[in-house]
């Protein structure tokens, strides 16, 4: 592990940023939304619990879209994509969600875990394999990933309840994934495209 970073730290850097965005919908979504539903507009819970299956089982189709599409453009520009897209879908989903209606709220699902999520994960795999040389892959990769999700989905859930509990309503909870999603931006600007790396080397 240590050696990795010594020998990698500005990939294990690239990794941990592009985690903070990606897991941090990655639990925005199932865990804070779903509590937020029920909790914060008094929704029954079926209806946070249809749009998070639904939106799942878009996965299904979306993710291998994806992975097809970032072996054709690159891994960076579906990353990308997929963190702005995630990011310009927050006030539009808080203003579906504040209708009420159950098929808007599954509506919401559907574009934001079902569509936009899943083009941050799909390539992550492959572009963080391909960052690292083979000596040190497996430490960088999976020191590097796991810390990520610890500072971006382990904590985003309780940050986000405290946001709205602190000010009673969704806006500073849309700046704080923003700026999730501004690191991970960042992150993806330092890193290289390797869709065309050999990885055996």
């Amino acid at each position: 592990m240590f050696s990795a970073i010594k020998r990698h730290p500005r990939e294990v850097l690239i990794v941990i940023g592009t985690r903070m965005g990606e897991n941090g919908f990655a639990y925005f979504y199932p865990v804070f939304i779903m509590a937020y539903l029920v909790t914060g507009l008094g929704l029954p819970k079926s209806t946070a619990l249809w749009g998070v299956i639904i939106a799942s089982a878009t996965q299904l189709i979306s993710m291998p879209i994806y992975g097809m599409l970032s072996d054709k453009i690159g891994r960076k520009p579906v990353y990308i994509g997929g963190t702005i897209l995630s990011m310009l879908w927050l006030v539009p989903f808080f203003m579906i969600v504040g209708t009420g209606s159950v098929l808007a709220i599954i509506l919401g699902f559907i574009v934001g875990l079902g569509i936009a999520y899943p083009a941050m994960i799909t390539p992550q795999a492959s572009w963080y394999a391909e960052l690292f040389d083979t000596d040190f892959r497996l430490s960088g990769f999976a020191f590097s990933r796991e810390l990520g999700s610890i500072l971006a989905g382990g904590v985003a859930p309780f940050i986000c309840t405290a946001l709205y509990s602190w000010s009673g309503h969704w806006w500073p909870i849309v700046v704080y994934m923003c700026i999730l999603g501004v690191i991970t931006l960042l992150a993806l600007a330092m890193g290289p495209e390797t869709v065309n790396k050999n990885i055996e080397s």
